[in-house]
């Protein structure tokens, strides 16, 4: 079994494989998903700008403008980020997945592509972040990870009651971008990804397990940030690293 990384999500590729190895996964560096696989660019940022969701949300590709194809084009060139702008997750997911060669396309690889891009369900119109999509490709957000776990009730209430600031405080321990603590984070989302595809275990019932599925941020910073295991899946653990080439 080999475990695949890929990422346009910088620095954050580097420090993540460091993580699944210090839990006894490796894992190969493969740099950008789209700059190793996709073929033209122009094609490749139509692709991407069909996948973007709006208000409400749909759950078929929709015909870019002009505009948004542009700045995808400036992405995939490293001109500028994907800051803001939101992705259908499954859909981009399909997309990728498209790209995969055939000879890597089986079970036993396994592909984790971690990126900045924002990407979220669409739910009866409605679109919801999300941090990890379970399958092939598996999908980690770093920019979901910070924006898609609920805050604490009571960072609702000061925003509502007195400040944005006033809130801050109230809210201070919860993950930021560049926080030095989201490698960690990200790279227990890809223990995600790799358990389901070997096991089919999707997530851990368990709040301190680090496959659960955290729905705020104060889990995140208690099981993904932990990087601990219950005692059901670190004894899988121990047979995928020894599974792992």
């Amino acid at each position: 079994m080999k475990v695949l990384l890929y990422s346009d999500a910088g620095a954050e590729l580097e420090g993540v494989r460091e993580q699944l190895e210090g839990i006894g996964i490796r894992a190969e560096l493969r740099g950008d998903f789209l700059k190793r696989f996709a073929g033209e660019a122009g094609e490749c940022a139509r692709g991407l700008a069909g996948l973007r969701l709006g208000m409400p949300c749909s759950n078929s590709p929709r015909r870019p403008l002009p505009g948004e194809v542009e700045y995808e084009r400036r992405v995939l060139a490293g001109e500028c980020t994907p800051g803001g702008v939101v992705y259908h997750a499954l859909l981009l997911q399909s997309y990728l997945r498209g790209f995969i060669p055939a000879h890597e396309a089986g079970l036993d690889v396994v592909h984790v592509v971690l990126t900045e891009r924002l990407i979220a369900t669409c739910d009866a119109g409605v679109p919801h972040l999300r941090v990890v999509v379970l399958g092939i490709p598996g999908l980690v957000s770093a920019s979901g990870a910070v924006e898609a776990p609920a805050r604490s009730r009571e960072y609702h209430l000061a925003r509502a009651l007195m400040s944005e600031a006033a809130a801050e405080e109230v809210s201070a321990d919860r993950l930021r971008q560049g926080d030095e603590r989201l490698s960690r984070v990200l790279a227990s989302y890809a223990v995600q990804v790799v358990f389901y595809q070997i096991f089919g275990e999707a997530f851990c019932n368990s709040a301190e397990c680090m496959l659960y599925d955290s729905r705020w941020q104060h889990e995140v910073l208690r099981a993904q940030l932990s990087q601990k295991l219950c005692p059901k899946h670190e004894r899988m653990l121990g047979r995928l690293r020894d599974a792992v080439q």
